[in-house]
């Protein structure tokens, strides 16, 4: 049944999502072309090219995870709840394949979001490079510089900064859905939801933002330690640190090399989300329970 659940999920808002990703990330990787190209008729819209570039980055990820959003709030708590309630399954499997579901768009509008910018930034700032070197220089030429340079920045990290980085991204994703079911959950529970909808979801919202900002600030400056990413040259290296995280960003200034720090509050972060969705199960549970 959660194969079933998922697959009506993916037929519902999946086709939308596949054409929003591949239109956006075509127009993003073109502005992206006509950005590098060199002294022409492409360079009178170079500066279009890369703003147009920019904004389709910054909005596609909302154009892809609202629709699937409001998709979520409508069939468990909205007009078309009444269609998941009559499902011969139970909170459980039903709350895990939208999560999936969920999931995997936030995850496709993250990637996409994150490439655009990259991608962006990147052909920028080579192609003021080949100006400054080059009187002229082909597109392909352009295109080398952009893939020589993601590959010189991305090789130029240790593996277990990339790990870190793939599993930041990682918890993004999980923060972004479980935040979002949490809310969804709670707007359930003001008395007003049922007349105004729309007015209880945004409040959940607010409330969910804000107390999601004091827990990961209790946890950032409250809890003593951190993991500490020494670079100095080529190599790199990760410690353990005693002492409060404002304290320890304090005391490395000025200090020779490079030196990031991971707050070990951020290990709680992931308890957060896992008290949320059980929250969200919960408020899930009982209303198919009063169907």
């Amino acid at each position: 049944m959660f194969a079933k659940v998922l697959k009506y999920e993916a037929k519902e808002t999946g086709l939308l999502t596949l054409v929003l990703a591949i239109a956006g990330g075509l127009i993003i990787f073109l502005s992206g072309l006509a950005v590098l190209a060199p002294d022409g008729p492409l360079a009178a819209i170079r500066g279009l090219s890369l703003t147009t570039g920019v904004l389709i980055g910054l909005a596609l990820p909302c154009g892809l995870f609202f629709p699937a959003a409001v998709r979520y709030w409508r069939t468990m708590y909205g007009q078309r709840g009444y269609f998941t309630q009559t499902l011969p399954v139970g909170s459980g499997v039903i709350l895990a394949a939208k999560t999936l579901w969920l999931m995997l768009v936030t995850g496709v509008s993250m990637v996409l979001f994150l490439g655009a910018l990259l991608w962006m930034t990147t052909v920028q700032t080579q192609t003021e490079e080949l100006a400054m070197k080059k009187g002229t220089w082909t597109i392909r030429e352009g295109i080398d510089k952009v893939i020589g340079s993601f590959h010189a920045a991305w090789a130029g990290f240790p593996d277990f900064v990339k790990w870190a980085m793939i599993a930041i991204l990682i918890m993004g994703i999980i923060e972004t859905v479980v935040g979002m079911l949490f809310a969804s959950a709670l707007s359930n529970w003001w008395p007003f939801s049922a007349e105004s909808p729309g007015l209880g979801f945004t409040l959940a919202a607010v409330v969910t933002y804000a107390m999601t900002q004091v827990f990961g600030a209790i946890v950032l400056f409250v809890i003593p330690g951190s993991l500490s990413i020494v670079s100095v040259g080529e190599e790199s290296k990760l410690e353990f640190v005693k002492g409060f995280f404002w304290h320890n960003l304090v005391d490395s200034a000025g200090v020779s090399g490079s030196e990031n720090y991971i707050p070990l509050g951020t290990l709680l972060l992931p308890l957060m989300a896992i008290a949320m969705y059980v929250f969200a199960h919960y408020s899930l549970t009982r209303r198919l329970n009063l169907r």
